[in-house]
């Protein structure tokens, strides 16, 4: 038993050995504080920690209530109706107008404050005035909202009775509370776990990764103790490269022209639209000779032998071996260069389609 706990201790990473003296803390903020690392490095050695038995750990979510933007300025300046207050605790009879400049308070908080001390009887508004009806007492008695700010943040399921009634009636008000979920992680330690610790971590100074510097003597590396591994643990799946979105079509597209008979072939960059078009029954108006699907170079190719060329001509206006053709009348001017292309392909395809006009068969591909 104790040989397995040297050979456990001795897997243990150094994110690991530092946090476990201070496993008894169960808080993980003070365990990042002692162990001196951050939140994710304590919890992911958590985890490594958990698949080697030394530790349980339980998740659970709660619901926190905490001040937002606004609940956190109001605890420290007061709530708008609290400032209110207090300016009528001096003046006791106050215009309205001046009760809004005088209080410093927005439109909006102005408003909702009158209503707030309205409803629990604080004020009266007779002839454009707010006049003052509390008593001392009941002025300097802090309400129920104001206790609940003081008192945040606070777990959701804990809230008592006036809590509950304090939050309502903030929920209503823009941005003074937020609820947000929060996770929490009990931290058990197994009956291996509390022999772990009480065990001396010796091999601090073990080698984590072999480097070249390492290598560069016998005497380093012979010499240290290197950490063990449990090639037993699970571990991220790790998704390798994958082909670029382009090269996957291209393949695609390739697979489904060469089952259907066709040869990939290699070949020049530029072509004569002779070639690419004519050649294979295209015809001279088609939309794919437009400037937007082809790239023109601007200038002539030559044409073939007269013998090659009149084949051609002949199934554009009249057909050959059955075809109607297009009935148009050819013309041996359109035949300027384009590319890139792969031209040795189409020159192939078109040399045999012609061959086989000539002599009365149709191309089987």
């Amino acid at each position: 038993m104790e040989k397995d706990i040297s050979r456990l201790i001795e897997s243990l990473s150094p994110n690991e050995r530092k946090i476990i003296p201070h496993l008894n803390e169960k808080d993980i903020a003070e365990i990042c504080k002692k162990s001196n690392l951050d939140n994710v490095s304590v919890l992911r050695s958590l985890e490594y920690l958990k698949s080697k038995g030394i530790v349980n750990l339980e998740v659970s979510q709660k619901k926190i209530v905490d001040v937002g933007v606004n609940g956190a300025l109001y605890r420290k300046k007061g709530l708008p109706e609290r400032r209110l207050l207090n300016l009528l605790d001096e003046k006791r009879i106050i215009k309205l107008e001046d009760a809004e400049k005088q209080s410093k308070l927005s439109e909006e908080e102005f408003k909702a404050s009158l209503g707030i001390l309205k409803r629990k009887a604080f004020i009266e508004l007779k002839n454009e005035k707010i006049i003052l009806s509390a008593k001392k007492e009941e002025i300097s008695k802090k309400s129920l909202e104001e206790i609940f700010i003081d008192d945040l943040p606070l777990e959701y399921g804990s809230l008592s009775p006036e809590q509950m009634y304090a939050l309502k009636s903030l929920e209503k008000r823009r941005k003074i509370i937020e609820i947000f979920d929060e996770k929490a992680i009990g931290i058990e330690m197994t009956e291996l776990g509390k022999k772990v610790m009480n065990t001396e971590m010796k091999g601090s100074d073990m080698v984590e990764q072999i480097t070249p510097e390492l290598l560069k003597k016998d005497s380093l590396w012979q010499s240290k103790k290197f950490r063990r591994y449990d090639l037993g643990i699970p571990v991220p799946k790790i998704n390798g490269g994958k082909r670029h979105f382009v090269n996957q079509a291209v393949d695609y597209a390739r697979g489904l022209w060469t089952s259907m008979g066709f040869k990939e072939m290699s070949g020049d960059m530029v072509v004569s639209s002779f070639w690419n078009f004519d050649a294979l029954f295209t015809a001279q108006d088609h939309p794919v000779r437009e400037m937007q699907d082809t790239f023109f170079l601007g200038r002539k190719g030559d044409l073939p032998d007269k013998k090659l060329v009149k084949a051609v001509k002949d199934s554009h206006e009249s057909g050959v071996a059955g075809s109607t053709g297009w009935g148009y009348e050819w013309s041996e001017e359109v035949r300027q260069w384009i590319g890139p292309i792969i031209s040795n392909s189409t020159r192939q395809k078109a040399l045999s389609w012609i061959r086989r006009r000539i002599s009365g068969t149709f191309l089987d591909i």
